[in-house]
């Protein structure tokens, strides 16, 4: 594909004669200034004129108006008498032989076809006056040369899918030029062996933990150093732990169960643990707050007599200041709420209601548990809390505890994915729930407590330590630990050993193979992945 030039409104070589130009159409005629000509078969130049003719071209439009050049151009006789052509005809020079459109109306369709297709681009040329529908598109597409790859020192390796689950195929990446550079129509060994062969200049592969990938650069090109895509490393450990979690399926929804008991404690006691501990239970409150009303009313009355605040204080034995305070106000004057510094049990709160929805109801227990984490109060107070929060729970109706349930905001068990996930991040980064389960999961499952261990120093080696001789101690461990699912992850990592301590040592990585993957896979949901694999490599490879 030639690139588009700026444009002219005559092309080079042609001089206007007139032009006729309506709401549909600008017809612009031409005629040719050359007085001579070359042989396009043997290339003798040639000055005897033949005969006349129109060639009609279609150009660049005007406004979104079409535009018609009507050249005349002449035939010339050849002057060789050897030459096979006897007449021929002068060539224009930015229109190909036999063609009837200009290049640079050409090069404006190609790009068009490369960046959206057949139907998109076929609307798009249509609002912008291009007359071409989407087989010449495709046409442009197909027939333009596929740009060369030139010398690759660094490659990415990586499959994709032409149709998920049955059909794949493999892309290639120079790595150092972040360009994709070809598409194998598969993922055989023999495929990447091939296109090796063709390439020895290649020093380092960057591939997934695909064995055949590894097969074919070990018997073409074994001066390459192999590399394992870091991203791929994570990834297969993330498997690792989701089948542990799918094989503790029962514990996950037991934590689960947990975590909700705890939020429908603290759902039901928002009020804090000052109030739980206060020494006024609800009714002697309300008690109090009537007697205080009942005050209120008489004060209010003898102020409607006329009766002076000094008189009001006197006669009903109250402060002159309660007086003025009841007669000042709009309505009655409610208590402002207590804003105490809170109570020391307050650090242990989540704790004694994480033992509680464990099933920890003996406040004796729970008491000795949080002394020995700083608590330093007696244990009348934790009988204290522990019996209203007993009181309070039977309070709730099997009603408020459905509500409750169903509400969107209720923890639900998670899947073994994504409780993989939750297992492998610092827990200061998780929220309160997931945190809670993470716990949760970690106190009822004690291997659940090694496997994180063992994935967090892999995850942190290979996105922060990068040290080889660290990977070597982690395998000792890895293999030593009595989780079948960590064993297997090892072995896996033993088999491609050096591939793995190559990625922990140079720079490279196939993380910019997988962001051209998504591009591809962007092109290909274009076409509603009814493309054939010669037409999307073209889109892909001219789209770089």
């Amino acid at each position: 594909m030639r690139p588009i030039t700026k444009p002219e409104i005559v092309p080079k070589g042609l001089k206007l004669e007139h032009l006729v130009a309506n709401r549909r159409q600008v017809s612009i005629y031409l005629s040719s200034t050359a007085p001579s000509a070359s042989c396009s078969v043997c290339g003798r130049h040639s000055g005897r004129v033949h005969s006349h003719y129109e060639r009609t071209v279609a150009d660049l439009p005007w406004h979104g108006v079409p535009v018609t050049l009507r050249v005349g151009v002449c035939r010339f006789f050849c002057d060789n008498h050897q030459c096979e052509r006897a007449i021929f005809a002068e060539r224009l020079e930015e229109v190909a032989a036999y063609a009837r459109k200009t290049d640079r109306l050409q090069g404006a369709l190609s790009l068009i076809g490369f960046a959206l297709g057949g139907r998109a681009g076929a609307r798009l040329a249509k609002e912008l006056g291009l007359l071409a529908g989407r087989d010449t598109l495709l046409r442009r597409v197909r027939s333009a040369p596929l740009p060369g790859s030139g010398e690759v020192r660094v490659l990415g390796v990586d499959d994709w899918a032409r149709r998920k689950g049955q059909t794949y195929a493999t892309v290639l990446v120079d790595l150092e030029r972040h360009k994709p550079i070809d598409l194998l129509s598969d993922r055989e060994a023999s495929s990447l062996a091939d296109w090796l062969r063709s390439h020895p200049e290649v020093e380092f592969i960057g591939r997934d933990r695909a064995g055949a990938y590894a097969d074919g650069a070990r018997r073409v090109a074994p001066q390459a150093v192999q590399i394992a895509d870091r991203w791929h490393l994570l990834k297969n450990l993330t498997e690792a732990v989701e089948r542990f979690m799918d094989r503790h399926h029962q514990l996950m929804r037991q934590a689960a169960k947990e975590v909700v008991q705890m939020q429908l404690i603290d759902h039901w006691l928002a009020e804090g643990s000052e109030a739980m501990l206060s020494s006024r239970e609800d009714a002697e409150k309300l008690a109090r707050r009537q007697k205080r009303y009942a005050r209120y009313l008489k004060v209010m009355e003898l102020h409607k007599r006329g009766v002076s605040e000094r008189g009001i204080s006197g006669a009903l034995s109250i402060n002159r200041a309660t007086v003025r305070k009841f007669v000042r106000a709009d309505g009655f004057p409610e208590r402002a709420p207590k804003k105490g510094g809170g109570s020391i049990l307050d650090p242990y709160i989540p704790y004694i209601h994480r033992r509680w929805a464990e099933g920890c109801h003996n406040a004796l227990q729970l008491w000795r548990e949080i002394k020995a984490r700083g608590y330093e109060g007696k244990a009348a107070m934790i009988r204290m809390y522990s019996r209203r929060l007993r009181a309070r729970l039977a309070q709730l109706t099997p009603e408020q505890r459905e509500r409750f349930l169903s509400a969107r905001s209720t923890f639900k068990p998670p899947t073994s994915r994504r409780a993989a996930w939750w297992l492998l991040k610092h827990t200061e980064d998780l929220p309160p729930q997931r945190r809670t389960f993470v716990e949760q999961l970690c106190h009822l499952c004690p291997q659940a407590k090694e496997v994180q261990e063992i994935a967090r120093k892999f995850r942190e080696l290979v996105r922060e330590n990068r040290q080889p001789e660290a990977f070597d101690r982690w395998l000792e461990a890895a293999k030593g630990s009595k989780v079948a699912e960590m064993e297997g992850f090892a072995e896996g990592l033993i088999q491609d050993y050096e591939a793995v301590r190559a990625a922990l040592t140079h720079e490279w990585s196939s993380g910019q193979t997988e962001g051209q993957i998504n591009r591809l896979k962007f092109i290909k949901r274009q076409m509603y992945g009814r493309a054939t694999f010669e037409l999307l490599k073209a889109r892909f490879l001219h789209a770089a």
